[in-house]
């Protein structure tokens, strides 16, 4: 999707954003829109109308079994909403259909991760980030990944990497503040925290985490 508009000057979070992407994506191309950890999901996602959506992908589907993108659409609402029972049948019949594309091996990097499989994730999602160096969740999840694995230096690198795609992201910079803390560098914690909070004032989770700074 190319930036024909000039962006405003407003300071959005990812959980804020992802819906608004989500719902273009998902009209104007199907290729699906989720993103990976929880604190990328909201609300939104519990909703009545999200059962209903899933009811309805679930009918379509099978209606047109050869619908990869209704595959898709159907596993990012099974992800997204903690079936991973569902998500992984559907993710395996896509695998078996187009197992090379990035926006599948993302997905199964993914569902990696949450099954605890953290060194298969963080291979299949280096893929991805190979593949489609824009693409910011991919680097996101991989810099979580390299955290788990301690590699700070690393994750730190890929998640500036996030943040130059999605420069106006707060919920990227806390990310970011949370590794430089896991690194034991808490004044470089601090100034990242702050940097979020200089976006969105009445963050929350923000506050809470530079309590504990």
């Amino acid at each position: 999707m190319s930036e024909a508009l000039e962006p405003k000057k407003e300071y959005v979070t990812i959980s804020q954003a992802v819906v608004i992407i989500a719902v273009i994506i998902a009209s104007l191309s199907g290729i699906g829109y989720i993103v990976g950890k929880k604190f990328f999901w909201n609300q939104y996602d519990t909703t009545p109308l999200h059962e209903r959506q899933i009811a309805e992908l679930e009918k379509y589907s099978e209606e047109n079994p050869k619908s990869r993108n209704a595959k898709v659409l159907l596993f990012d609402r099974y992800f997204g909403s903690g079936e991973l029972t569902k998500a992984r049948i559907i993710l395996n019949d896509l695998k078996k259909e187009i197992g090379d594309n990035p926006d599948i091996i993302y997905r199964d990097a993914l569902m990696l991760q949450s099954e605890g499989k953290k060194d298969k994730a963080l291979a299949e999602i280096q893929k991805v980030v190979e593949m489609k160096p824009l693409f910011p969740y991919a680097r996101v999840i991989y810099s979580q990944l390299l955290t788990e694995d301690k590699q700070y230096d690393k994750a730190i690198k890929e998640m500036e990497m996030a943040l130059k795609i999605m420069p106006v992201a707060a919920d990227l910079r806390l990310e970011l503040a949370k590794i430089y803390l896991a690194k034991g560098d808490k004044q470089k914690a601090l100034e990242e925290v702050d940097r979020a909070l200089k976006m969105v004032p009445d963050y929350q989770e923000a506050l809470d985490f530079k309590k504990q700074i």
